[in-house]
Order: C-alpha cells, then sequence, then structure tokens
C-alpha cells in the first residue's frame, strides 16, 4: 500500500516538473545540445559572450512584463520605453544639448537618471489609466507606446544620433567586464535578484499576485488597487527604461526604432516561463529561462544562416503553444 502511495506521488511530482519549469528547462537544454553540435560558433566564449549581452536586454524588459501580466494586465509600451531612453542618452550627451564636450561626456549617468525617471512616470501613468480611467491595459498601454514612439522621432528627428558619450559606451564595454562576464548581464542578474525579492518576500509583491488572481476580493481584504497597479508598472517601465541604457551603450547610438519588438520577445520570455495571461501567475525563474531561450534561438539560428522570418515563426508558435497549453491546464483543472 505504501509503495503505490509513493509511486502515485513520484507521478504527481514527475507530472508537475514536466509541466512546468522543468519542461522550459529541458527545452532550452535541448536546443544547446542542437545548436552545439550543428554549427562551430555557438557555443565558443564569444559566442557565449554575446549570447549572455543580447539575453540581458531583452531579460530584463520580460521580468517587467512578467510583473504587468501577473497584476492581471500587459505593458506593450516597454519597447516605446526602451528607445526613448537610449535616444535621451544620446541626446543629452551630444555636444548639440552641452556647450562644453568633456561636460557632455561625462554626465551621462544624469541622463540615464532621467530615462529611469520618464520609464517611471510612464508605468505610473499607465497604471492610473487602467485603475481610475477604467481603460484595459491593452489600450493604455498601446496608448502610450504610440505617444512615446512619437516622441523618440521628434528628439532625434527620424535619424540616428551616432554622436553618443565615449564615456557612456566604455562603461558598459568590454574593459569593463568582471571575470569576463558581461557588465550587463551582470545588471541582469542583480534585476533578478530584486524581482525575485518583490515578487517573493514583500507584501507589495503578494500583492500583485492578488490583485491578478482576483482584483475584487483583494479589495475587500484591504488591499490598495490603485497602489498595487500604479506600482507594478512603474516598476515595469523602470526595467525598460534601463534596458534602454543598455541597449544604446551596445548599439553605440540613439535610433528612432530602437526597442522596436521587444514586447513581443518580452511576452513571449513571460508566458514560455509559464506566466498565465488571465493574471495570477508567473514567477521568475521561468521568465529568465523563457528569456534565454528566446535568445538562444536568435543566436543559434543567426548562426546557422537560418531566414529571420523563420526565427520569428518559431517563436510565435511558442507564444501559441505555451498559451495554448495554460488553457488546457486551466481546463482540466
Amino acid at each position: 500500500m505504501s509503495e503505490n502511495k509513493s509511486q502515485t506521488g513520484f507521478a504527481v511530482k514527475a507530472k508537475r516538473f514536466f509541466s512546468g519549469i522543468g519542461l522550459i528547462l529541458l527545452i532550452l537544454i535541448a536546443l544547446f545540445v542542437i545548436f552545439s553540435v550543428t554549427s562551430d560558433s555557438f557555443m565558443t566564449s564569444s559566442g557565449m559572450y554575446n549570447l549572455a549581452r543580447a539575453t540581458a536586454i531583452n531579460g530584463i524588459c520580460a521580468l517587467g512584463m512578467t510583473c504587468a501580466i501577473i497584476v492581471g494586465g500587459i505593458d506593450l509600451s516597454i519597447g516605446s520605453v526602451a528607445g526613448l531612453s537610449s535616444v535621451i542618452i544620446a541626446y543629452m550627451t551630444s555636444t548639440q544639448f552641452w556647450e562644453t564636450p568633456i561636460l557632455a561626456s561625462e554626465m551621462w549617468w544624469i541622463a540615464a537618471l532621467i530615462a529611469i525617471v520618464m520609464g517611471a512616470a510612464n508605468g505610473l501613468l499607465i497604471g492610473w489609466l487602467v485603475n481610475d480611467g477604467n481603460l484595459p491595459p491593452f489600450i493604455a498601454s498601446v496608448g502610450m507606446q504610440i505617444v512615446l514612439r512619437s516622441a523618440t522621432q521628434l528628439l532625434c528627428r527620424a535619424s540616428n544620433l551616432s554622436h553618443i558619450s565615449q564615456a557612456y559606451k566604455d562603461f558598459f564595454s568590454k574593459d569593463s567586464d568582471i571575470f569576463g562576464i558581461p557588465l550587463m548581464a551582470i545588471v541582469w542578474v542583480v534585476i533578478i535578484v530584486i524581482t525575485y525579492i518583490i515578487l517573493r518576500h514583500t507584501r507589495f509583491g503578494r500583492n500583485i499576485y492578488a490583485v491578478g488572481s482576483n482584483a475584487e476580493t483583494a479589495r475587500l481584504n484591504g488591499i490598495s488597487l490603485r497602489r498595487t497597479r500604479c506600482g507594478t508598472w512603474m516598476y515595469s517601465g523602470i526595467l525598460a527604461a534601463i534596458a534602454g541604457i543598455l541597449l544604446g551603450a551596445r548599439i553605440g547610438s540613439g535610433s528612432p526604432t530602437a526597442g522596436k519588438g521587444f514586447e513581443t520577445d518580452a511576452i513571449a520570455a513571460s508566458v514560455i516561463g509559464g506566466a498565465s495571461m488571465s493574471g495570477g501567475e508567473g514567477s521568475v525563474l521561468g521568465t529568465v529561462i523563457g528569456s534565454i531561450i528566446i535568445q538562444t534561438i536568435r543566436n543559434g539560428g543567426n548562426a546557422l544562416a537560418w531566414n529571420s522570418f523563420l526565427l520569428e515563426i518559431i517563436v510565435g508558435v511558442l507564444i501559441i503553444a505555451c498559451v495554448l497549453l495554460d488553457t488546457i491546464n486551466k481546463k482540466n483543472s
């Protein structure tokens, strides 16, 4: 009898493992094996270095998106926030803004702070529109996406700002790596830890899950919907701005098209990582693995000279499959 119980318990644990984090972890391992065998440049030091830098930027955005999805919404403005963030730094560190070239080069951190404040203000506005304006998160964030993308075009006059601060680029260059680990990846790891602590070990994090699961029940239990929603979208905006700061240093310029497509990658990473589009579910670890999977497909596909449109098809199929699996699991539970 006890043996049957242990076998049943093992079966339940195995089912949970292969329907959750365990499944996407196996997918990631399989991708690494496939690309390592089929490509000579994927599993090299330079290949892993580039993978870490690229994943860090998208991974930071994905963490903010995960929080927005858990609270029962979505943030489609993160790409525009990232793009405007990179252009703000490029513009404010150019000689057009500062009369003294030395001052223009060394004051990039002020521009970075302004970009972060901009991201937080954008998130605060979206949270207010959703909570007090009763707008669907999709409409509120899409509206701000259009506003910020247009503001970016106006600021840089629809052209690249290439005279970007050398001190800014040097700060995130290979010379600033720590033990061979890209500084961008270290920033990502720090944000992973902070996000995990917020979601799992703070009242605010518990409120995010509660509001996403059932907003009315959360309100009746004394949880402020306004503070929770505004705070969540503010955090998403801050992370998108930080991603934009890293993006500007990586591409070495401020571009009006910078950050386009970040929303898709962030949603894909969150959903692949187990976040439920109906709210109340999601994890930092799952999003991290999802981010690595997305970038591994892209880098591995590029190493094998796959068509870029084919890579996007694969990402799209993954999103549909994960949402479909989530829907099936909810029906069966």
